[in-house]
Parts: structure tokens; sequence; C-alpha cells
């Protein structure tokens, strides 16, 4: 019957109950008249199947309570489908969309039961009139809420997916000015969601206006997700396939959408059961293949009634057919029919995404009905939906994962701690103002610095020494200065090696605040001032530190017309004295450690940010205490050349050299004299050829003096200058700038002159050997201007080679040549294309004043310092390459630097030395001990240690004490009849045995007088009466020594001896400072003496005393009684033997 019309089928519905009591009713097909008859079917208590209306309220059983659905889709269910996919992705914050009118049929009401038993959260909620065109719905300003609060968004603006279709548009970027855009009502939206439910009616058309408007408000982007639920298929097309002027821009806005609609039905099935019922009826739509299932259901529940209750009538009972048709499933026209406690129809979902106009399915989500028991329990769980996905990676973010329901920070960014990057963009901030302030500051503070000169020298700081025979002498201070009063310049200095005499040059020396150096004067012909340049350079020379490059000092000038320049003092002067001191030998190790010295400074020069030297040269070569080679003279020497080409500088002479002046023009003039004689007999031609060649001498010699080298080894040092530099040199008459590769040149020069010991380019008598070392540019340059040029790295290289030749073979460069200075510099310098070039020829290939037998050196070495006198300042090698040959070819044999090598042979010196003073220390001590022996033999032990102490030895009485006194008889005769020699071997031998009996008694040896023995106990060590016991021991001993004792010369011959002694006082001391002796004096050694010349031979004689003495405490000792006896000058005395 007719429905849908004006309340029609309400009308008929009334008409069919109570006029035809109908028992069972299906459809009608709208929700509003479905609402109405479901409350009024269940008053009559009738059972009504909806097979097209899916409304939320149906669901409601205290109202719809004989209502059962079949529809493939319902927004329960729908509900229940969209909150599976959610949690498929873990999200839990959602926005939801939905209109402002007709919502009661969507599933916005389960929608939000289930979210809320799922503790997914709704951050933002906003409704829209369906009907609202895109630019309406911009200007709500909803979008930005929902761009704020989610990004995950539900689109559920109606049953169809053409209800979305403005929503979509509206989130693309914005096509009018955003000021316009934030001030619509998507405001809220965009603040407080990422996943936003768009439910703005039954079919995907409702959501039309709604995505159009979220295009335009730059809400779709991939980091949103919007979801549209598609309950009801009202149209036969999509949104985006209308023929109107949105399709394009309807299709961008639904890109990325994900539509969930009912899925798992047959399809062949139902195009065959169209076509079938379309025969029979004419016409078939999708409603009759519902109302097929709803007919199907119907059937099987009253069967199914019918056979529990076996009545007839149980069909007139709604309730209870209403029953009877929950929770079952069967297979319809539609598909699997899947029906729940509530009598609706659970059907199976699919989840599509949607792709520039194509709709492709990635999730499933298949029905399947709960357990009875959890379903008798709870309402929720008496169905489900089961997801599956079928395609991964499809969104459209770089991954192609789905996006997080939030940002990472949160919506409103307090989840982040942006505390780092505060402090960060603070710090950077503080940077990005200090660090140009700073700069600037730092720009202003190193200019100021520049002028501030901290290497100016003040002029009452400097006091000037001269040096006149290897002494200094200070100069006065208040004494005015002349142009001939000074010399300019000198490069090496006092303290050279070996004698002074052996000294080539003695440096000009000054002391300033306490300092020692050697400076160089020049006067000004006006005041000087520097450019930033020169300063900028001054100050990087004053801070300049290396082993291998001299101190420089400082300048000081525009005081008293004055230019003085100075650098520390380096006592052992330059490396030309030290290699040609015919007083020193220089091994290898040597040369090795000095030609490593010159390259190592060199290298650091050429890699610093003065980048060269310009005048290297052996006279430019220190050596100090340390045995260190350092370079000098770099850039003062071109500041100097600078001023004198542009005559704010001239040279001062000193009276020495004006002196050597003087001698020089007097022997020019006996030769000119000489040469006019000669010129006199020769041609005309030939008179003007010398004529020229002399001119020119003396041009180049006046330019020589010019630049402050006129005496013999100043000149040794331009031959070592590369060839462009004494191109110049020639060309300028002047030394012009040096470059890195004429260094190159002059270092080749300096490694000859170490490694050979030869000089280039020079006789003895001739030559300026500190031109020649110079690069051919600089020669050339110096030649034509008068003046030495600035240098250049590939200069400094060449000379380089010149200084490594003369360290190394100990020769200078050129040696074997007999030219004149001129033809010299020119030939090196290739002024005359006619003439060929000439280099330092190795001592292995000419003859030379060094040792020809000497051990060559390798040829990789030969051929670098050959590459450094290459012509072309180019093709040189470079200082990095240079060192590492030198470095490689020139290993010292001995372990460590050239100091350790000193050092150790200071240690096995040392080592030697200690040994030698152990050795001398113990042949001191046993000369001691022996002296010590002597003295003791000559004096008492105890006398003798007192006198070596120091201590004064007083005179003393000793009251006990026995002297004894022993001669031998015929002695006289003997000795007549002996040699001298007999008669000293003689008394040796017996008073050696003599000695030796005392020596183990307690007694003293006095003296011998000729030969008579004297012999004491008790002094000077007092023992109480043992003096007598012993004295009378000693006694006996020696009688049976003598008797005893062979005469060596004279064996036959029977010695006897008259031996006394007597005891009492004496008085003792020593006496004499020149060979001391210790005497006896009293009248005890007198009445001694008496006993022994008294005495008979082999007899002991004693005095009463003395016998008395041994019969009271010794009497072991037998004494016979003599009787008395004369005795000179004590008359007559009892004495005993």
């Amino acid at each position: 019957m007719e429905s849908c019309t004006r309340f029609s089928g309400v009308e008929h519905a009334a008409y069919l109950h109570y006029m035809k009591n109908t028992s069972i009713y299906f459809g009608p097909g709208c929700n509003n008249e479905m609402l109405i008859i479901g409350r009024l079917v269940s008053r009559w208590n009738v059972p009504i199947i909806a097979h097209l209306s899916g409304d939320d309220a149906l669901s409601d059983r205290a109202v719809f309570d004989t209502l059962g659905s079949v529809a493939l889709t319902s927004a329960t269910e729908m509900a229940r489908a969209t909150l599976t996919f959610l949690q498929l992705y873990g999200w839990k914050q959602v926005g939801l969309v939905r209109p402002s009118m007709h919502f009661e049929r969507l599933a916005l009401h389960s929608l939000r039961n289930y979210l809320k038993d799922a503790n997914i959260e709704i951050n933002a909620e906003i409704e829209l009139d369906p009907y609202m065109t895109p630019d309406e719905i911009i200007a709500t300003g909803r979008l930005r809420h929902l761009k704020n609060r989610a990004r995950v968004i539900i689109v559920e603006m109606g049953m169809d997916l053409h209800s979305a279709k403005s929503f979509m548009i509206a989130a693309l970027p914005y096509m009018t000015p955003d000021e316009i855009i934030a001030t619509g009502r998507l405001r809220h939206l965009k603040n407080r969601a990422r996943v936003i439910i768009v439910e703005m009616g039954m079919d995907l058309h409702s959501a039309k206006s709604f995505m159009i408007a979220a295009l335009r408000s730059h809400l779709k982007t991939p980091e949103y997700v919007y979801i549209i639920p598609w309950l009801a298929h009202l149209h036969d097309h999509y949104p985006w396939e209308a023929t109107n002027i949105e399709k394009s821009e309807t299709r961008v806005a639904f890109d990325d959408a994900i539509v969930i609609t009912a899925h798992g039905y047959d399809k062949k099935f139902i195009e065959d059961f169209e076509l079938r019922l379309n025969k029979v009826t004419g016409y078939a739509t999708l409603s009759y293949m519902s109302l097929y299932d709803a007919l199907f259901l119907y059937g099987l529940a009253v069967r199914d009634a019918y056979e529990e209750t076996k009545n007839q009538s149980v069909f007139l009972d709604g309730l209870y057919i209403w029953k009877k048709m929950t929770a079952r499933q069967f297979i319809g026209v539609t598909g699997q029919v899947l029906i729940n406690n509530k009598a609706i129809r659970v059907p199976s979902y699919a989840t599509y995404h949607t792709k520039n106009g194509t709709m492709k399915i990635v999730v499933e989500l298949t029905a399947r009905l709960g357990d009875r028991l959890k379903c008798a329990m709870s309402e929720n769980d008496c169905s489900e939906h089961v997801a599956h996905e079928t395609m991964s990676h499809y969104y459209s973010t770089v991954d192609g994962a789905m996006p997080p329901d939030m940002p990472k920070c949160g919506f409103d960014g307090g989840l982040c701690d942006y505390t780092f990057f505060y402090v960060l963009f603070g710090v950077i901030l503080f940077l990005g103002v200090t660090i140009p302030t700073g700069y600037y500051l730092h720009m202003k503070e190193k200019e100021r610095m520049l002028y501030d000169m901290t290497w100016r020298i003040p002029r009452e700081q400097v006091r000037l020494l001269e040096v006149r025979g290897g002494k200094s002498k200070s100069t006065s201070m208040g004494k005015s200065m002349s142009m001939q009063s000074r010399s300019a310049e000198s490069h090496s200095y006092d303290e050279s090696i070996g004698s002074k005499a052996n000294s080539r040059l003695q440096a000009k020396q000054a002391v300033a605040n306490g300092v020692k150096c050697a400076y160089k004067r020049y006067q000004q012909t006006r005041n000087i001032s520097f450019n930033k340049h020169d300063l900028s350079r001054l100050k990087e020379l004053k801070i300049m530190e290396n082993e291998n490059l001299n101190k420089f000092y400082g300048i000081c000038f525009n005081q008293q017309n004055e230019f003085i320049c100075l650098w520390i003092l380096c006592q052992r002067g330059s490396l030309e004295d030290v290699l040609f001191n015919t007083d020193l030998k220089i091994g290898k190790n040597f040369q090795a450690s000095f030609a490593k010295d010159v390259v190592k400074g060199l290298f650091f020069l050429h890699n610093s940010i003065l980048r060269m030297h310009g005048s290297l040269c052996l006279q430019n070569c220190l050596v100090d205490s340390n045995w260190n080679v350092k370079l000098t003279n770099f850039v003062t020497d071109e500041l100097c050349g600078d001023k004198l080409r542009h005559n704010e500088l001239k040279y001062m002479m000193d009276s020495e050299i004006e002196r050597e002046k003087q001698k020089k023009r007097r022997e020019k003039e006996e030769k000119k004299r000489e040469k006019q004689k000669e010129r006199e007999r020769e041609g005309k031609e030939r008179r003007d050829v010398s004529s020229s060649e002399s001119l020119e001498d003396q041009k180049l010699e006046e330019a020589i003096v010019n630049d402050k080298v006129r005496d013999q080894a100043n000149m040794k040092k331009y031959v070592q200058y590369a060839p462009e530099i004494i191109r110049e040199f020639l060309s300028a008459k002047h030394l012009p700038i040096g470059t890195q590769a004429s260094d190159i040149y002059s270092c080749g020069m300096v490694l000859y002159q170490i490694l050979f010991k030869l000089e280039p380019f020079v006789e003895k008598n001739l030559s300026p050997q500190k031109y020649v070392q110079y690069a051919p540019e600089i020669i050339r340059e110096f030649l034509s201007a008068k003046h030495l040029p600035i240098g250049t790295q590939a200069s400094d290289i060449y000379s380089c080679g010149m200084v490594l030749y003369q360290i190394l073979f100990k020769l200078e460069p050129f040696v074997e040549k007999n030219l004149s200075p001129q033809k010299l510099l020119n030939r090196i310098a290739m002024a005359n294309d006619n003439d060929q070039i000439i280099r330092p020829i190795f001592p292995n290939q000419v003859q030379t004043v060094a040792n020809p037998a000497e051990e060559a050196y390798n040829l990789q070495l030969l051929s670098a310092l050959e590459a450094c006198w290459l012509e072309i300042p180019e093709m040189r090698p470079n200082i990095k390459r240079l060192k590492a040959i030198v470095n490689a070819n020139l290993k010292s044999t001995g372990s460590g630097s050239l100091v350790d090598q000193m050092m150790k042979m200071m240690e096995d010196y040392t080592a030697n030395l200690e040994l030698l003073v152990k050795e001398r220390t113990q042949l001191l001590e046993e000369a001691q001990q022996q002296a010590d022996r002597l003295l003791k033999n000559m004096l008492p032990s105890t006398i003798a240690d007192d006198l070596k102490a120091g201590r004064p030895v007083p005179p003393q009485l000793y009251t006990n004490s026995t002297v004894l006194f022993s001669d031998i008889r015929g002695f006289s005769r003997m000795a007549a009849n002996s040699t001298p020699y007999q008669v000293v071997a003689f008394l040796n031998d017996m008073f050696s045995g003599f000695d030796a009996i005392i020596a183990k008694h307690d007694a003293f040896k006095v003296e011998t007088i000729g030969h008579t023995y004297m012999v004491v106990s008790g002094v000077p060590r007092e023992n109480g009466n043992l003096h007598v016991q012993h004295i009378a021991d000693i006694a006996l001993k020696m009688r049976t020594f003598v008797s005893n004792f062979k005469v060596g010369h004279r064996p036959e011959e029977i010695i006897m001896v008259r031996i006394g002694f007597h005891s009492g006082s004496v008085a003792a001391g020593v006496v004499g400072l020149a060979a001391p002796r210790y005497c006896l004096f009293g009248d005890t050694v007198n009445m001694a003496s008496r006993m022994e010349s008294t005495g008979l031979a082999n007899k002991i004689q004693i005095s009463e005393s003395s016998f008395n003495l041994l019969k009271c405490f010794f009497q072991q000792f037998i004494a016979v009684e003599r009787g008395k006896v004369e005795i000179k000058g004590k008359g007559e005395y009892e004495n005993n033997f």
C-alpha cells in the first residue's frame, strides 16, 4: 500500500488493523512513518518488520517491543562497526559532525554510548545544517574548532555519501584569505579533533557540503581522518560524479575519506533476482530484496512458533512471534542475515578508502552473533564486528600509516616540554646578538691592538753595544749618530763556535729592557708610518713562536731619525759560522739535524699567515745554545727594503766598513791603472768591453753596498737567492719581495751547503755569497732595481735548496767558479741569453775542498735539491714535499734529536767520569791511607790524628815511661867495608825487624839516629806500670832477632847489639812545621842513652828504677846484678843485666 506521502502509511496501517485484522506489517520505507507505526503495532501486539528503515531510535525495545528489522544497514550496527574501526587503529579521541535536524534516525545516539563505553572521548561535536553550502559551513567557524580538537573525524551528515560533499570540499587548503577562514565556525573542530566522524545524514551525499568546507578550510590534510557512515544508498551515483561545477572539488574533498557501509551480500545473486523480478512485475529495486528477507524471517518465526505451540492461532500473538525472530541467522537474498537479540539485523560492513574518485575496501568488518550467555547478561554483547585489514599503508601520510588521533604535543601543545626549545631559542637569539656584536668588538679591539704596536720599542729602552775584538762596549746614549757611524746589517754573532778569529761576522748587539738582541740600524729621512697590512704582519711576527724561528723583539722608529730592527741574539752565530769553522768538526748527525731544522722552520712559515721568508740564505739561519737552527730576518727585510726603495730609509755605515770601502777604492784604482796599461797595449774594442764590464761590476758593488752587504761574507748570501729574485735585483738594483717558490730555491742552496759544506759559486776571495743563494727571479729584480725585491714561497724553496746544499756538503755554492759578481749573478739569473745558467755542482761530480771520499747522499735527496733550483718557480716542489724527502733521507744514526744525542754523549761521558772518579777516589784513599800509615809511623797515632784534625798538640809531661836505646856494635867498621847501598839495605832489614816487634807492643818508635834505635812506652798513651814490661819484652825480642839475623852482603858476619833502658818521667811534644818530629826530653832520655852506651854486647842493661819496677810488678823477668857503673855526669850507679 502507499506510504511515506503525507503520512498515508499510518492511515493505511490503521485501516488494515481495524478493518482487516492484519497480523503482520512490512515497511513502511521511510523513517518518520516507521516511528509512528512501530508504536501503534506495539500497542496492537502485532509484529512489524522494517526492511528499509534503519533509524537509531528503532532499537529501543521499551517502545518498539514487536519490531524487527532486516534492513541492509541500521544506525545501531553502523555505530558498532564505526567503533570497531576506531579500535582497530587505537584512536581514543574523535570529533563528531552531525546535522542540526532529523538526526534522531542516525547512529548518533548509539555511537555516543558505544564511544563512552569504549573510553573514546569526543573532543569536539559540531552541528551543521545539512543544506548549507561549503562557504556557509566555513563561515560558521566550526571547522577550525574541529581542526584544533580532532584528527579522526566521523562525518555523518546523512544516510548517503552526498551529504558529506560540502564538508569535504571545505577541508581543502583555503581558497579565500586566512583571515576569512579564521572567523569560520570550523575553528572549534580544528582545535579539538583529528579523527572526525561526519554523520550528516543517511546518504553519502549529505556530507558533501561539510567535506567541501573542510577542504577549503585547510582541514583536508593527511593528519586528519574523516569517517563517514553510509547508512542508506539513496542515489545511484557518488557525490563527486554529479554533473555540477563542484565535481572536481568534491572529488578532492572526499580524497582520503573513510566510508563505512554494508557489505557481504552476493552481488551476482542480487542481479539475477532483480532480473527475474523485473520479468514478473516490470520493475525491481533493492527494497524488494530486503522485503523478501523480511517475509522469509516472518515465515521462519511463525513456523518455529507453531512447531513449539501447535497452536494455529499463535501467529496472532505479535510479541511471541517477535521473540522467535530474535537471535537467529539464515541466508537471504541480500546474503547472510544475522538477527540479534533485539530482532535487528547485524550486517557486515566494509570500510572504503576514497582516492581520486575510486573507493577501495581497506578493512572488512565481519558481523557475528555473540555468546548467548553474555547476551543474556548484557545486551551489548549479543553481536560484534571483527575487523580485518585487507590493505595496509594506504593513507596519504609519508609512510602510508594512519595518523594518530591527536598531535604529538596535544591540541594545545601542553603535552610537550618546550623548555629545551625555549632555552635553545634564547641561546640562539643570545648568540645571534652577541656573536656579531662580539665579532665587531673583536675586530675593533684587533684594529686597536694593531695601532697599539706592541712590537714598538722606545729608543730610550735600547742600549747599543759596540763589538770590538769579541768584546761588547756600550755606546753613549747622548752621543749623536752620523750616517757613517754604524753598520746597517750583520747576520752572525760574536759568540761563535771555536775561536773568535774564526767567526766570519760580528753581530751588532744591543740590550733592550735587559734582553740581548741583534740589531739593524738605518737613518730615517722622514717619519715612517705603516699600512694596515704591514701592522698586521708585524703583530703576527711579534707573537709568532716556533723552535726553528728566531724571536722578533721589536722596532724602534721615528725617534732621533733612527730606525732600529731588533731580533733576539743567538750566541752561537749563523749556520755559516758553524759549518765553515775549521776548528769545529761537524758530523753527519749534526748536518742532518741542521737540515731538518731549516726545513721545519720554513714549513712553519709557509703554513703561517706570513706565508714566506723571502730572503732565506745560510746567513739568515742562526744556531742557538741548544744547537737548534732558527730562521731569522723574515718580514723585516721586506719592510726595510720597501722603505729603502721609497727613500724613507738610508743605510748607516760604520767606520770599519768605511775604511773597508776606502781600501777597496784604492785597490780598484790600482786595478784601473793596470787595466789602463793593458788597454793601451790592446785594441779599442777590448778596452770598451773591459770598461763596460768594470762599470757593471762597480755598479753591482755599489748596489751590494747599498743593500748593506758590502763585506765579503755578506755578499755570499746573494748567490743563494732564486734566479727570479736575482733577475729583479740585477734590473732594479734592489732585492724584490720573495715568494714561496724562491724560498724553496734558497732552501735548496742552504741544504747544499749543509750537506756538502761547500759555498756555491765562490772563490775564497770573491763572490757575493749571500746573493748567490737567492732565487733567480729575485736576483733578476735585484740586478735591475738594485734593491732586493719581495720574495715568494717559490724563491724560499730555491734558497732552502741552497742552504741545504751548504749544510749537507759543507761547501759554498759555485765554489769552483772563477767569475766576477756581476757575471755570476747574471749567469744565475740568465740575464744574458747567450750564457748557460749555472747551479751548484754536487761534490761527487767535481773535486771540492770537502772530502770527496765521503759517503754520497741518497739520489732522491739530491734530485729534490736540483728540483729546488728549477728555473720556473711553479715547477719547484712545495715545502711539504721537500720536508718529507729530507726527513725520509736524513735519518740520524743516533736515537732521538740532536739535543738527545748530545745528552746521551754527556750521559756516557758522565758515567765514564763517575767511574774514573771512583777509581781516582780509590787511589786517593789508598794514597791517603799510605800517607796516614807513614804519618803514624813518624808520629804517634793520636798525635797524628790531632794534627790532621787541625787541633793543637801542646807539650806534655809523662811521669811513668820507659825509654830504650839500642846500638849495633862494630857498625863503623862494617860500614867502612860496605857500600852505601849495602849499609842502607842492612839497616833497613834490621830496623824493619825491630819495627815488627814494636808493632806488637804498646810502644812507639821515636827515631833512628844512624845505627841507634830509640823506643818509648807510656808515651803519648799512658799505660800505668806496663810500660816497663813492654820495653823489657821488646828488648829481649830484639836481642833474639839480632842473634838470628844474617847480613845480606856479609852472611858470615855476627851482629851484636847493646840494649839499655831506663824508667822515669819525660817531656814530649811536636817540634817543627816542616817535617815535624815527635821528640822526648828529660833526664830519663839521657839516662836510657847511658844505659845503652855503657852496656855490653848482646846484653840488656837496665837502670835501678827499671829493675825495681820489674821486681815489684813483673817478677817473671830475671835480672842479674852487674854492680856499680860510672855514668857520665851522674857518678856511680848500681845497674843490672
